[in-house]
């Protein structure tokens, strides 16, 4: 979700989006992001898991940033 967060997000120095540069189309936004088989989720449990990955995700950065 970073990466593609990223690659569609405007950068001033080149004046579009990394994605944009590369392929020469703006990325769609996936429509679903789980994997054949997955249990759905519904309401609450959704949006527990998905600020569980946020955490996750900046907790990574904030490693990285530190190094």
């Amino acid at each position: 979700m970073v990466e593609f967060t990223y690659n569609n997000s405007h950068q001033a120095t080149i004046g579009m989006a990394p994605y944009e540069v590369l392929y020469g189309r703006r990325c769609k936004t996936p429509l679903c992001w789980e994997e054949i088989g997955d249990q759905k989720l519904y309401g609450t449990e959704l949006v527990q898991v998905t600020i569980e990955k946020v955490r996750t995700i900046r907790d990574s950065i904030k490693a990285t940033h530190n190094r």
